[in-house]
């Protein structure tokens, strides 16, 4: 009677291994799974930083190309201005002479 006690109790615990092996198994895989998705994912974020990066040198850059328009426009403007100043001269200058002819 012993002996089949034991038998069983021994038949039991095999199960019961077996079933921790299969869990394991299944945790194992389940965990084999989660890192290559993270992997995945640190890849696709790896990704995303060389993205933000590149944008951010574009909008530095084109903040640069805006600083040099708006210099030139400055520049425009100020010789548009020395122009009309000019033109206004000359424009009395000629009003004077032909108040003289007269």
């Amino acid at each position: 009677r012993a002996c089949e006690d034991s038998a069983r109790a021994v038949l039991q615990l095999e199960e019961q291994c077996s079933i921790l092996e299969n869990e394991g198994r299944s945790a194992a895989a389940a965990l084999d799974r989660e890192c290559r998705d993270t992997a995945k994912l640190r890849h696709q974020l790896n990704g995303f930083d060389m993205m933000l990066a590149q944008a951010d040198a574009k909008h530095g850059d084109a903040l640069h190309e805006a600083a040099e328009i708006e210099q030139a426009l400055d520049v425009v403007a100020a010789s548009s201005s020395t122009l009309h100043t000019i033109l206004i001269k000359m424009q009395q200058q000629q009003q004077r002479q032909q108040q003289q002819k007269r």
